[in-house]
């Protein structure tokens, strides 16, 4: 850093700090590539640097941070929960004896509560959203398909063996 001492100057001096103090204007030069003198910016050359520095950091990540919220699954957590579950199974996987598992315990017990409240979260945003269908609305949307299909396929053994599929498709979803 170069050290810049305070030097007085003429009252109509164009390079005179604009700061002012106690008497009025500043009576001291100001800094090079600057309107104040160094007792005014308060700042000397690392500083501005720093200042610089941070103001390109800001930028990258603002960069990266309208890259995330211009995603098409802006609102989703399901990804977030996918690490969690990766991040337990390999934290479990560590586990070989008894008292590995107590050692790890509580980030395990930890582990679980984030999933559950992220699951929680992203259920109740995806019911929001109305991304979520309940299982009328899924038998519902089931007799549509098979009502399209059945204006194309003539033959009632294809349709009945469609409608079945999709049925037991939706069955094993439900757990019914």
């Amino acid at each position: 850093m170069i050290e810049h001492k305070l030097q007085r100057c003429e009252l109509d001096d164009p390079k005179r700090c604009q700061g002012s103090g106690k008497q009025g204007q500043c009576p001291y030069l100001s800094m090079p590539e600057s309107k104040f003198c160094q007792r005014h910016d308060g700042r000397g050359e690392s500083a501005r640097e720093q200042a610089k520095s941070n103001m390109y950091r800001l930028q990258v990540w603002q960069e990266r941070l309208s890259e995330f919220s211009e995603h098409d699954k802006l609102k989703s957590l399901r990804d977030e929960i996918g690490i969690l579950r990766l991040v337990l199974e390999e934290t479990m996987n560590r586990c070989r004896t008894s008292s590995e598992l107590l050692t790890f315990s509580s980030k395990i017990s930890d582990l679980c509560l984030r999933i559950e409240k992220l699951v929680s979260s992203c259920n109740r945003l995806e019911m929001k959203m109305g991304m979520l269908l309940d299982k009328a609305s899924a038998l519902n949307l089931a007799g549509q398909i098979v009502e399209i299909i059945s204006q194309h396929v003539t033959d009632p053994v294809v349709i009945d063996a469609i409608s079945s599929g999709i049925i037991d498709a939706l069955a094993s979803l439900t757990g019914d």
